[in-house]
């Protein structure tokens, strides 16, 4: 090999492992995300059934790499199942969801499947939690109308700045705060149950949702029978 051959080589190595580490690095920033993954409940399956089948299935998502909380989701109002799940970075999440992931949980559920992926904003953990918690938890996402551009900062340095209110309320386990898109932000909550839920929901935090936003929160809410979390294992 001469010596130019040699110095092409050596190039096309340093290139190759600099661009590795920039993927490395990319990946080490690029931010936690919470997935909300919800199918259509199937005709001939009651909800014990599809419980049950949410309860077989911990140990796979305890596997997941990347996956730190997963609380699993029930929707009467949508007939559906499915599951609310953090991430520790969005590419963790694009590993797991891939098109083929998703095209597969179509044929199999319908075309009402759906996979959302939000970036998390700030996260606050209540209360804590155990590996596995069972119950009548409740979840729910609010969403509230902004332009995510002009008010991110202020929306999540008044997050933290609430943290300790939000510490003090009863029943309240978890709250991630993402973006749902360009002109809408996100509160994600754990309940204890629904009862908690409901008296937090209490005019006094609708009235300051409108005060802050400009508009009351539109609130999607679940039965949460089982709660993960992968770090306490």
């Amino acid at each position: 090999m001469t010596y130019a051959r040699i110095f092409v080589a050596m190039v096309l190595v340093i290139t190759g492992v600099t661009g590795i580490a920039a993927q490395s690095q990319a990946r080490r920033n690029d931010g936690p995300v919470v997935a909300r993954v919800s199918a259509p409940r199937p005709w001939f399956a009651p909800w014990f059934l599809v419980t049950g089948r949410m309860q077989d299935s911990i140990g796979e998502y305890q596997a997941i790499p990347g996956l730190i909380y997963k609380d699993y989701t029930l929707s009467d109002a949508e007939d559906s199942f499915g599951g609310i799940y953090y991430y520790e970075s969005r590419w963790r999440a694009d590993a797991r969801y891939t098109a083929d992931f998703v095209e597969r949980g179509r044929r199999k559920y319908g075309s009402a499947y759906r996979v959302d992926l939000f970036p998390a904003l700030a996260l606050l953990e209540v209360a804590p939690a155990l590996a596995v918690a069972r119950g009548n938890m409740f979840a729910a996402i609010a969403t509230v109308p902004s332009d995510v551009a002009e008010n991110r900062a202020d929306v999540i340095r008044e997050f933290a700045a609430d943290a300790s209110a939000l510490r003090a309320v009863a029943g309240l386990r978890r709250i991630y705060l993402v973006q749902i898109d360009d002109f809408h932000f996100g509160y994600i909550y754990l309940w204890q149950d629904a009862e908690s839920a409901r008296t937090g929901y209490a005019t006094a935090w609708t009235a300051a949702m409108r005060a802050r936003f400009g508009n009351p929160p539109d609130v999607d809410e679940f039965a949460a029978p089982i709660s993960l979390n992968n770090q306490a294992r």
